[in-house]
């Protein structure tokens, strides 16, 4: 089972890196643009009070606070309950994908969509998305360390189902608030799955 862990692992962190760097690619030659914006454009013409609502409370569980503080609580947890290397991967693993995701920020340097007055503030530069990002490497790891706490694979399966809808409302909320395109948050997601297979996979 460990083996098969480790294969997966590394699976998922070779498709994460070889998607990213296709819609990096695509992102640098302006491709993605004219869809980029269409999908911004779509959002704009469609919220409402409640959506906005919404949305600003989904946005939330991707912001660094948040983020850091269940990173903090499920690494006090896997301490006391002798999984300290579990609790050493989360740590590693969130804290490598915010240098990770601070690095691609500033390499690419992408200005914030300015097709509608934003909801929310954000100023750091748009690809990769880091709230898409974050999520996908602190919800997907910790799914994963929760289903390794259990045999049974109707909970496995659950646990990392509700995972991936969080990390998709998550990345919705973004693209909804007009705070990034929709190749942010892509980018963000594959490249935040696929640094979270590769610990993983260095874990097992």
């Amino acid at each position: 089972e460990r083996r098969t862990d480790v294969v997966g692992g590394f699976i998922v962190a070779l498709i994460g890196t070889v998607l990213f760097a296709i819609v990096a690619s695509r992102v640098r030659s302006g491709s993605t643009q004219v869809f980029d914006e269409s999908v911004i454009r779509w959002f704009a013409a469609h919220h409402t009070r409640i959506l906005d609502a919404a949305m600003m409370e989904i946005t939330a569980l991707g912001t660094a606070i948040v983020v850091m503080m269940i990173v903090a609580v499920a690494a006090l947890f896997l301490f006391l309950t002798a999984e300290k290397y579990s609790a050493i991967l989360l740590l590693a693993s969130t804290i490598g994908g915010i240098v990770l995701n601070g690095v691609l920020k500033l390499g690419f340097d992408r200005p914030r969509p300015i097709i509608l007055a934003p909801v929310v503030h954000a100023a750091s530069s748009s690809f990769p998305s880091g709230h898409a990002m974050s999520a996908a490497v602190v919800y997907g790891t910790v799914a994963y360390l929760a289903a390794r706490l259990d045999r049974r694979t109707w909970v496995r399966c659950l646990v990392m189902t509700f995972a991936f809808i969080v990390i998709a409302l998550i990345s919705l909320s973004r693209l909804y608030l007009g705070v990034h395109y929709p190749s942010d948050v892509f980018g963000g997601i594959v490249v935040g799955l696929g640094w979270a297979g590769f610990c993983v996979a260095t874990l097992e």
